[in-house]
C-alpha cells in the first residue's frame, strides 16, 4: 500500500455504501472479508465519483490481495470509472504499471470482450495506456498475450507514445508491428512539440535526458518511413521544431534525418524567417528569446538568409527588424550568392530595404551599422512612399505571435538617428502619413516629456500640425476570421494592402484627421499637448467631423484608461475645442 496513495484518499468513502473502498484504501483486509461476506452485502460496484468502484481502488492502491477478493466475490473487472477520466480497472492498471494485477485482471477477462476498448475510444484500452505512460515491459507482455489488436489500437498506441516522448515504446512498437506512413507521419508531428498533457496533469517537468530521447525519437520515426519534411496545420516540422528554442534537438533530428532547412509555409517563410524575432522558450509560458542555436544549426545544413518569401522579403529583411546586430551579422555573413553590399542594398516586392526594416524595428545597432557602409539611402522611398524614418516612428510588434511591440523610446532613438544623419523630415507617404502622424499612434500617459519634445522637434523642423490623414481603427463588424498579421499593426507597403481591403485586416478607415486627432483617438498624452502648445487647432476645423475631443472620449482603444481619456479631454476642451 503506498502512503502517498493512502494519504490523497483520506478525506474520501466517508459514506457508508463506500465502506469497502475505505477498507481497501486502509489496507483492511480482514474487514473488506467480512464486508463482502455479510448478509447485506455492499455492492461492490458502487463508484466514488473520484475514484471508481472498489475494485478501481485496490488498482489505485497497487493491492493485488484486494483484487484476488473482489475479483472473487463477483467485482465487474471491465466497469468503467464515471469521472472526467473514464478507466476499466485493468486499463488503470496498464496506466499505473501494476504489471502483476494486470496479468490478474487479463486472466480474469477474456481480451475479446474488452481489449481493443468501446468503439472509437482507443485511448480507453489498456495498450494506449501502457504506450502513453510510458510502461515499456507491460506493452510487450500486452503484445505477447493475445495478437487481436486492431490497427487502431496500435496506430493510436504509436500516436500516445510520440506524444509523450515515449522513446522505448515507439522502439517496441515500430519493431512489433507495421504502420502506414500517414501514421508515421501523424507519430512524427505529436513528436516534434512538448509532451501532451495527459488527464491528472496541469503542468509537465522536463529533465535533461528527455530531450535526448526527443531526438532519439525522432530519428526512429524518420528511419521507419516518417517523411521529416512533413507538415502539422499547414507547418512544416522544420519550421515548427525552429521556433521553439527548448526542442532544438528536434530541429537538429529533423536536419539531419533530411529535412529541408529551406522548406517554406504558406506565406513562403522558411526556418529562418521566423527565427529573425524572438520565439517561444517553454511550454506553457510566453517567454520568448532569439533561437540561436537553432539559427547556427539552419545555417550549417545550408539554410538561404536571401531566400524570398511571397511579398519578397529575406530572412536578412527580418534579422534587420526582429534580431540584433551580432545575429543580422551572423545570417548576413551567411550569405551565398550575395556579395555584401548587394546584400545591404536589396528590397523586397515593395522597395522596402533593410534600412527600412530595421527602422520599424527600431534597432538602431542595426541601423547605424547599414548607414556606416556610406552608400544606404537614407530617404529610400518604398512602393507606397515609406521612408526609414516613418517606419521607424510607426508601431510594430515583433514575433510570430506578435509578443513584443517596439516601445516609444526605442521609436524616437531610431527616429532621431536617421535624423541625425540627414533624414527629410517633412516627407508624408502615398496615404497622406507624416512623422508626426506616426507618432501621435504610440499611447503615451505622458510620463516622461520624451514624445513632447520629439513632437516639438518635429514641428520646428517644418512639420505641419493641421495636415489631414486617413487613420485606421478596429472595425467590430468585421466577419472575417482573425489571423496571426491581424495582430502586428501594419507598417510600410502592408498599410498599402489593409487600405485596399480594411474589412479583411478587421479594420476602418476614419478620413480627414489632423495629427491631434490622431494623437486623440491613440492617447497620445504628450504629442496632444505639443500639439496645442504650437497652436494646432483643438475644433475640428472647417471639415465636417468630430472634434479630437469626442474622437479622444469615444476611443475604443482607451476604454480601459478612463483617466487619461478625462484628461485629454479636459486639455482639448480648455483650448477651445468642443465635444
Amino acid at each position: 500500500m503506498s502512503r502517498s496513495m493512502q494519504s490523497l484518499m483520506r478525506n474520501f468513502f466517508k459514506s457508508p455504501e463506500l465502506a469497502l473502498h475505505a477498507s481497501i484504501r486502509d489496507g483492511d483486509l480482514p474487514k473488506l472479508r467480512q464486508l463482502l461476506r455479510s448478509s447485506t452485502p455492499v455492492d461492490m460496484n458502487d463508484q466514488d465519483y473520484a475514484w471508481g468502484t472498489p475494485l478501481h481502488v485496490a488498482v489505485w492502491c497497487d493491492s493485488l490481495a484486494a483484487v484476488e477478493e473482489l475479483l472473487g466475490a463477483g467485482a465487474d473487472a471491465l466497469a468503467v470509472s464515471t469521472d472526467d477520466d473514464p478507466l476499466s480497472p485493468i486499463a488503470l492498471a496498464a496506466r499505473r504499471g501494476h504489471p502483476a494485477i494486470l496479468r490478474r485482471l487479463w486472466q480474469h477477462a477474456p481480451p475479446e470482450s474488452h481489449a481493443n476498448g468501446p468503439k472509437g475510444k482507443p485511448f480507453q484500452t489498456c495498450l494506449v495506456q501502457a504506450a502513453a505512460y510510458g510502461h515499456v515491459s507491460i506493452a510487450a507482455d500486452l503484445l505477447d498475450w493475445w495478437n487481436g489488436w486492431t490497427q487502431d489500437v496500435k496506430d493510436e498506441s504509436l500516436l500516445w507514445a510520440a506524444r509523450r516522448w515515449q522513446v522505448y515504446v515507439v522502439e517496441l512498437l515500430l519493431r512489433r508491428a507495421l504502420f502506414e506512413p500517414r501514421v508515421l507521419d501523424d507519430a512524427l508531428c505529436s513528436a516534434t512539440d512538448f509532451k501532451f498533457l495527459l488527464p491528472e496533469e496541469s503542468d509537465i517537468h522536463y529533465d535533461g535526458v528527455d530531450y535526448l530521447d526527443l531526438e532519439l525519437l525522432i530519428a526512429q520515426l524518420v528511419d521507419a518511413g516518417a517523411n521529416p519534411n512533413t507538415s502539422s496545420n499547414n507547418e512544416p516540422l522544420v519550421i515548427r521544431a525552429a521556433c521553439l528554442v527548448n526542442l532544438v534537438g528536434a530541429l537538429k533530428a529533423l536536419l539531419e534525418k533530411g529535412a529541408d532547412p529551406n522548406i517554406t509555409d504558406s506565406d513562403g517563410q522558411s526556418a529562418l524567417h521566423r527565427l529573425a524575432s524572438p520565439v517561444q522558450v517553454r511550454q506553457f509560458q510566453r517567454t520568448s528569446r532569439l533561437n540561436e542555436t537553432g539559427i547556427r544549426l539552419l545555417l550549417q545544413h545550408n539554410a538561404s538568409s536571401d531566400q524570398r518569401d511571397t511579398r519578397g522579403d529575406t530572412p536578412l529583411h527580418w534579422a534587420a527588424f526582429g534580431s540584433n546586430l551580432r545575429i543580422f551579422r551572423l545570417y548576413l555573413s551567411s550569405r551565398q550568392n550575395l556579395d555584401q553590399r548587394t546584400a545591404i542594398e536589396m528590397r523586397n516586392d515593395h522597395g522596402e530595404t533593410l534600412l527600412h526594416f530595421a527602422a520599424a524595428g527600431g534597432k538602431v545597432d542595426v541601423m547605424e551599422f547599414l548607414l556606416a557602409q556610406g552608400f544606404v539611402n537614407i530617404d529610400e522611398k518604398s512602393s507606397n512612399g515609406w521612408t526609414p524614418l516613418i517606419c521607424a516612428l510607426a508601431p510594430t510588434r515583433e514575433g510570430f505571435t506578435a509578443s513584443r511591440s517596439k516601445k516609444l523610446p526605442e521609436a524616437i532613438r531610431a527616429a532621431q538617428l536617421l535624423l541625425s544623419r540627414g533624414a527629410d523630415p517633412l516627407v508624408t507617404t502615398s496615404e497622406g502619413w507624416s512623422p508626426l502622424h506616426c507618432l501621435a499612434l504610440h499611447y503615451d500617459r505622458g510620463e516622461s516629456d520624451e514624445a513632447a519634445q520629439f513632437a516639438s522637434d518635429l514641428i520646428l523642423r517644418g512639420a505641419d500640425v493641421e495636415a489631414r490623414a486617413p487613420f485606421l481603427v478596429e472595425d467590430p463588424k468585421a466577419r472575417s476570421p482573425i489571423l496571426s498579421r491581424h495582430l502586428r499593426p501594419p507598417w510600410g507597403s502592408r498599410v498599402q494592402g489593409v487600405f485596399r481591403d480594411p474589412s479583411d485586416w478587421h479594420k476602418k478607415i476614419i478620413p480627414d484627421m489632423t495629427p491631434l486627432h490622431w494623437a486623440a483617438q491613440h492617447g497620445a498624452l504628450g504629442v496632444v499637448k505639443a500639439l496645442l502648445a504650437h497652436g494646432a487647432d483643438p475644433s475640428s476645423g472647417s471639415q465636417p467631423g468630430p472634434t479630437p475631443a469626442r474622437v479622444a472620449g469615444e476611443s475604443t482603444l482607451l476604454e480601459r484608461h478612463p483617466e487619461l481619456v478625462e484628461e485629454i479631454v479636459e486639455l482639448l476642451v480648455g483650448a477651445g475645442g468642443g465635444f
